[in-house]
């Protein structure tokens, strides 16, 4: 017996959006060790190296990664 179409469909899509995803997730971690690498680079780099500050800047990441 085959299955509905709709179910083709559905997998299909559900492929797709995984690809897109992993793609933009993996694009926004990248992203986010260049940032990190430009900030302990820079001026601010300095603060960079307080243990306080780089567990609030890693906090705040992993807060933005949570609403993808």
């Amino acid at each position: 017996m085959q299955r509905p179409v709709h179910r083709h469909l559905i997998n299909g899509l559900a492929a797709i959006v995984k690809t897109v995803h992993l793609s933009f997730v993996a694009a926004l971690v990248e992203q986010a060790q260049q940032f990190v690498r430009k900030l302990s680079r820079s001026k601010l780099g300095r603060h960079f190296v307080i243990a306080e500050a780089r567990s609030d800047l890693l906090n705040w990441i992993d807060e933005r990664f949570e609403c993808v």
